[in-house]
């Protein structure tokens, strides 16, 4: 799994988005893969990171799922937040840009971890 320093690699990002509500979170999510730069309404930047999202939310867990992540996580029956969020966004990040790759883990990780990959089993 992931050592302390790799854990405190991801720290900035998990320790700042882990207290917003999902709302937020795929709003920030619009901001950081650069679709709401012309949208200067909230609402606006939420739809467009929604609609990011479910469009890309399957390719993502597959990601996840491939790497075995999600079943190393699961058999240490790992509860830290921080460390479920920087396990999953250490295998997104290879599509995506970190601050994204933290947002989109954390969105995965609030599905709970037994449903992350139910699809792919």
């Amino acid at each position: 799994m992931m050592t302390e320093d790799e854990l405190d690699a991801w720290r900035p990002y998990t320790d700042v988005i882990i207290k917003m509500d999902d709302e937020r979170l795929l709003t920030l999510l619009a901001d950081q893969i650069g679709l709401g730069l012309g949208a200067s309404e909230e609402e606006s930047r939420r739809k467009l990171g929604r609609a990011w999202l479910n469009g890309h939310l399957a390719s993502m867990k597959l990601m996840v799922c491939r790497s075995g992540v999600v079943s190393a996580l699961k058999a240490r029956n790992e509860k830290d937040i921080a460390m479920i969020v920087a396990a999953l966004a250490d295998v997104i990040v290879g599509s995506l840009n970190k601050p994204a790759a933290a947002t989109v883990a954390l969105l995965l990780a609030r599905q709970g971890l037994d449903n992350i990959c139910r699809e792919n089993d």
